[in-house]
């Protein structure tokens, strides 16, 4: 059975755009093989927002991004938001998207969703512990 995993912004936004172990994670979602990665409609939004103000994504390079996350991913619509993070409340989204996907992890460089540790059942860990713990 694949793991169920959900990758925070940083994540994905590290990934296209430094690479290293977020890249390596981003690779194995697209592998399709290992994993199953889950998102919202609300977070390729946030996701897009921010590599087009930040990093100043080319709309055609924001088409790309958004068709390979759309064909990588597992879409769902969480009907409740917890607020949990109030620092931070984008960070929610994620906590929604895992609780309604039943995820095994949450993959996030963000402080905010680190120091939860968990929520729920569902760990929160970096890049570098994920994949000293799946590819073990």
């Amino acid at each position: 059975m694949k793991r169920k995993i959900v990758l925070d912004t940083n994540i994905i936004i590290s990934a296209l755009t430094f690479g290293g172990k977020p890249q390596i994670i981003y690779e194995l979602v697209t592998l399709g093989k290992m994993f199953e990665a889950y998102s919202s409609m609300n977070a390729l939004r946030e996701l897009l927002r921010v590599l087009k103000k930040k990093f100043k994504y080319s709309p055609e390079q924001l088409q790309l991004v958004e068709c390979s996350i759309r064909e990588n991913f597992i879409f769902i619509s969480p009907d409740k938001v917890p607020e949990i993070i109030l620092a931070d409340p984008s960070d929610n989204e994620f906590l929604a998207i895992a609780d309604l996907a039943q995820a095994d992890f949450i993959i996030s460089g963000d402080r905010h969703l680190l120091t939860l540790k968990k929520y729920k059942k569902i760990e929160i860990i970096s890049p570098t512990k994920f994949l000293e713990e799946v590819l073990d």
